[in-house]
């Protein structure tokens, strides 16, 4: 749909008496799409919060819970002479997929129950603690047993989510169309015919401060209003290899990157690469270029940086003299504590990233990188991350190579009304299903006629 013309939309937002629904107040607006007018009235809705879900998770007795570790964002899950934390997590999201972080604010922490093989009940605080934060459980001085051996019980409860629409007829009626419930990265549903879509509230799972109740704010909703340009730079940079897709030649593909290059978590990744984003790019230029003869060099590994890059560049990119090279790394550089500075910084992440460049440009390689997405924007990564975008963008214009600008493309999905953080599959770095079709779709966007 051609967004025409928006007129000025606010949404204001206040705690109804119902514990389990929030108000919402949609001011008075217009919009028109497709050559019709939609208009209508300021109407109060009401938003249903997510259920929550009691689980029951068998474990070993986690590691005691040391002061150092509350300088981490997240406690530790493994140092010198300490056993793991104890993480509270479904094994699977909604649509069966491997859940391979954490749950970030999710757990409601004065719901966990632990008890010992004998079922005696632990007491929160004085035998163990909770991460408020990331749904970890600790010992305090090993009193739920011997870490890594003896056997105890969680239970605890956490919220699903979901990503309702908000939808206008054509007589102005103004409705909310519910999402359905995920454990994790929820779908925004599509409006009706004949209806006009507003906006999409993110019904968040989120664990409210401490004395709070658990409430849907202005912060959880994303007005629609859609981009109208792709986020990609230098498509004319890859011209040799879009006359080769065109012509039917033989073109190899090299594919360096992490963990979401790797495929993390998106379907059966390990063996199946159909729903990540290499995958789905392939098969996007195949669709368009039907006469493509395309041979995939994968050189991607999760949690390295540009350091590990490196070798796999000169180990496996460089010797099959890929006709086309998509970089794809930035997000583990951007990692570390958050007493620490970045892994690898912006300065010694562009140097490297322009070595592997000007390398493969020696061999008559075309280059497309790729900005590496948010993650969680709550964490101190999430905010370095622009900074290695930065770069990358500086780079391709230096450089004069393509880039495809999957940072940007990814934090507009707030335009499309889904919080962009509702689809970080781990919570942390991984983007699930979907993210990795906003990656494929932005690649293939330099390929577009």
């Amino acid at each position: 749909m051609h967004l025409l013309l928006i007129l000025i939309i606010c949404c204001s937002f206040s705690q109804i008496q119902a514990a389990d629904h929030s108000r919402v107040e949609v001011k008075a607006g217009q919009r028109t799409i497709d050559g019709k007018t939609f208009s209508w009235k300021t109407t109060a809705l009401s938003i249903k919060h997510p259920s929550i879900v009691t689980l029951t998770q068998k474990s070993k007795a986690p590691g005691s819970h040391k002061a150092d570790f509350d300088r981490h964002e997240r406690w530790p899950n493994w140092v010198k002479g300490h056993k793991p934390v104890a993480i509270m997590l479904p094994t699977q999201s909604t649509d069966n997929t491997l859940m391979l972080g954490l749950f970030y604010k999710t757990i409601i922490p004065e719901s966990v129950i632990v008890k010992d093989a004998q079922g005696t009940v632990f007491t929160t605080g004085s035998d163990f603690k909770v991460h408020r934060e990331w749904g970890q459980l600790l010992s305090i001085g090993n009193k739920l047993g011997t870490p890594g051996k003896s056997k105890v019980s969680i239970e605890y409860q956490y919220r699903m989510q979901r990503l309702d629409l908000v939808r206008v007829d054509a007589s102005g009626k103004i409705s909310v169309k519910p999402g359905i419930e995920a454990i994790i990265c929820p779908y925004l549903p599509k409006a009706d015919d004949g209806h006009c879509p507003i906006a999409g509230i993110y019904v968040h799972p989120f664990v409210p401060d401490e004395g709070k109740a658990y409430s849907i704010d202005a912060e959880h909703v994303f007005m629609i209003n859609p981009p109208k340009k792709q986020p990609v730079h230098g498509a004319e940079h890859i011209s040799k290899s879009i006359s080769m897709l065109k012509e039917g030649k033989p073109i190899k593909i090299a594919f360096l990157g992490d963990s979401v290059t790797l495929g993390a978590e998106s379907g059966a990744w390990w063996e199946d690469r159909s729903k990540t984003y290499t995958g789905r790019f392939v098969t996007g230029l195949k669709e368009r270029f039907p006469k493509a003869k395309i041979t995939e060099i994968p050189a991607y590994k999760g949690g390295i940086t540009t350091t590990q890059g490196a070798k796999f560049f000169t180990d496996t990119v460089a010797p099959s003299k890929p006709d086309l090279l998509l970089i794809a790394l930035g997000l583990n550089d951007a990692s570390g504590p958050p007493f620490k500075d970045c892994k690898v910084p912006p300065p010694q992440f562009k140097a490297a990233i322009k070595k592997m460049v000007q390398a493969a440009k020696a061999s008559g390689s075309e280059i497309i990188l790729v900005t590496p997405f948010r993650g969680n924007p709550f964490t101190v990564a999430g905010e370095r991350i622009s900074g290695h975008r930065q770069v990358l963008i500086e780079l391709a214009e230096e450089e004069q190579i393509a880039c495809a600008d999957v940072q940007t493309a990814w934090d507009q999905l707030a335009l499309h009304g889904i919080a962009p953080y509702s689809q970080v599959h781990n919570w942390i770095n991984h983007p699930g299903e979907f993210g990795h079709g906003v990656y494929a779709k932005c690649i293939l966007g330099l390929f577009e006629e």
